[in-house]
């Protein structure tokens, strides 16, 4: 089994063991990592250090850092919580909350009818309505809300995840206009625009 490594400045040393893979995106790689001290379960975002090499790499590690800085400030029960972040000679990590249910949409796949109840819809739907509120309330706006980034926490509760995409508004009248996201869940209107 590989581990991932944490080196504080003091020189103590916190283990990861790795095991399965999570998920994957674009830019990153997710696996479920246990402490080895505490035998608790986390998520760790892997970005391999090599992406922000290049001409585009600054504007990349900008990016990187303010998902850093964004999942650090969110404390809800329906955001899924970062615990940290650091790096090696390799890549970047951020230790995020397992969500051991894995994400709203393999709910979906693996719902015996292909739909999922209406009772069901509108508990996932007032928890990341709250969400939203709360994320809006701070700010940020996440530019990403799709099924996949629904988690399932250990308490059942659904979490929005990945801030990847997201920004801070400096006031409540700033817009973004920015086109970013996942085009298969971008409004028809958006798709006319662009």
């Amino acid at each position: 089994m590989s581990t991932i490594v944490q080196t504080y400045g003091d020189g103590t040393k916190e283990i990861y063991l790795k095991h399965e893979e999570l998920g994957q995106g674009g830019f990153a790689t997710v696996y479920r990592v246990t402490n080895q001290k505490t035998n608790r379960d986390y998520a760790i975002k892997v970005i391999p250090k090599e992406r922000y090499e290049g001409p585009n790499g600054k504007k990349a590690f900008e990016k990187l850092k303010n998902e850093i800085k964004i999942q650090r400030i969110l404390n809800h029960p329906n955001i899924v919580k970062s615990y940290g972040s650091f790096s090696d000679n390799f890549n970047y990590y951020i230790i995020l909350e397992y969500c051991p249910n894995k994400s709203v949409k393999e709910l979906l796949r693996n719902s015996p009818n292909g739909y999922l109840s209406e009772s069901v819809t509108r508990r996932i739907l007032l928890e990341v309505v709250e969400a939203i509120a709360y994320l809006h309330s701070k700010h940020v706006v996440h530019r990403d809300l799709k099924l996949e980034n629904y988690m399932i926490g250990s308490d059942g509760n659904v979490k929005i995840a990945d801030f990847g995409l997201s920004v801070i508004l400096q006031d409540d009248d700033q817009l973004q206009y920015t086109f970013c996201g996942t085009p298969n869940y971008f409004s028809p209107e958006l798709l006319q625009e662009g």
